[in-house]
């Protein structure tokens, strides 16, 4: 039979007169139970949007406070993906703007090139 992290943890709560368990044996166990929440986690189709989650624990939440912390948490991250959306925007201009400015260079490097070679040609004429 598989002991709980509790019982590993604190053997006195149980009654029983068994020595704590070995930091091996607590962190393997430990990683058993996290492997098992996540299992269960993953098994609950839970909405990937964090907004609707922390939404729906504000609507289910019986405190007061922690309704109103959740809301203000929840109208933080849309003001968060607002304001990255705004900032891929702008970094996306910025690239266009850039290599636009690149082809410009360019472009009128190659027209001095020409030019500078034509001057050259006139000037041994």
């Amino acid at each position: 039979m598989m002991s709980t992290l509790q019982d590993v943890l604190s053997p006195s709560l149980s009654g029983s007169s068994t020595s704590v368990q070995s930091s091996s044996s607590v962190h393997s166990m430990s990683k058993s139970l996290l492997a098992k929440l996540s299992d269960r986690v993953k098994s609950l189709d839970l909405p990937r949007d964090a907004e609707k989650v922390i939404s729906t624990l504000a609507q289910h939440s019986p405190d007061l406070r922690e309704r109103i912390i959740l809301r203000k948490l929840a109208s933080q991250m849309v003001e968060l993906k607002e304001s990255t959306l705004r900032a891929r925007s702008s970094i996306n201009s910025a690239k266009a703007s850039q290599s636009n400015a690149s082809k410009k260079t360019s472009n009128c490097e190659s027209a001095l090139d020409q030019e500078h070679e034509q001057l050259i040609s006139v000037l041994k004429d």
